[in-house]
């Protein structure tokens, strides 16, 4: 059974940073799909959607190719699960969580469009876009989808399914994230506070259009300026998985 603790802090932010040295300047726009909607609706030039649906449950690190897709990334130490309350898009199939370690993902195509499903979130996730090894964006995932989801109740609880309308206190969201000067080739999904990070639906492409609600990011030039540590604090959720 998982136990749901809450705990407040103060302030609302957001943190786009990279590590001392490394950081580059990038020009990210944020998106967030309607309630429900576990798919972006952008469109692409090319794209691919990995599922987790047909993998063994458990802890692996193993190679998508995102449904047969002209891109493919190498997924470590990811945990999937099958769907219960705390995610699975739809209401069925598996779904990915990072656990207590976090996971990582390395592509084999540059790519400039990242969006995924998050589901049951926790504010203390940290997803991290690296290109050649370089930092290009940090971004405390509580926060990305902005106050105006947190305080929507339509995008609270579970959607679909069996589980619908359960764990209420925590946001279900398909969030679009743009690279608008520059590419990415790795992901790192971490969950510092011990948390899980539960999303679905990793969608990875070149875009054409964009789609959805714009969140506020700062300016390009901001992104080296803000802490890696993540100054942005919200409502942290802490689950633990017996």
């Amino acid at each position: 059974m998982n136990n749901t603790i809450r705990s407040m802090a103060l302030g609302l932010g957001f943190a786009m940073a990279g590590m001392a040295g490394s950081a580059q300047a990038a020009t990210w726009q944020l998106t967030y799909e309607a309630p429900g909607v576990v798919n972006t609706t952008s469109t692409f030039t090319s794209y691919g959607v990995e599922t987790f649906d047909g993998l063994a449950t458990g802890t692996q690190t193993y190679t998508s190719t995102y449904g047969g897709s002209p891109y493919s990334g190498t997924y470590s130490k990811v945990q999937v699960l099958g769907f219960d309350q705390y995610g699975g898009a739809g209401g069925s199939g598996n779904y990915a969580n990072g656990n207590v370690s976090g996971y990582s993902l390395s592509l084999a195509t540059d790519v400039n469009y990242f969006g995924f499903w998050l589901s049951a979130l926790n504010t203390g996730n940290v997803l991290t876009f690296k290109q050649n090894g370089q930092v290009v964006g940090v971004f405390d995932a509580g926060n990305i989808i902005s106050a105006a989801v947190q305080s929507n109740p339509a995008y609270k609880g579970n959607p679909a399914g069996l589980h619908k309308g359960k764990v209420m206190d925590a946001e279900y969201v398909f969030v679009n994230f743009y690279l608008t000067d520059g590419y990415f080739d790795a992901l790192s999904f971490a969950t510092p506070y011990g948390t899980g990070f539960e999303s679905d639906n990793h969608t990875v492409g070149i875009y054409a259009t964009q789609s959805g609600t714009p969140v506020s990011v700062p300016e390009p030039g901001m992104a080296s300026l803000l802490a890696l540590g993540l100054a942005s604090m919200g409502a942290l959720r802490r689950r633990q998985r017996a």
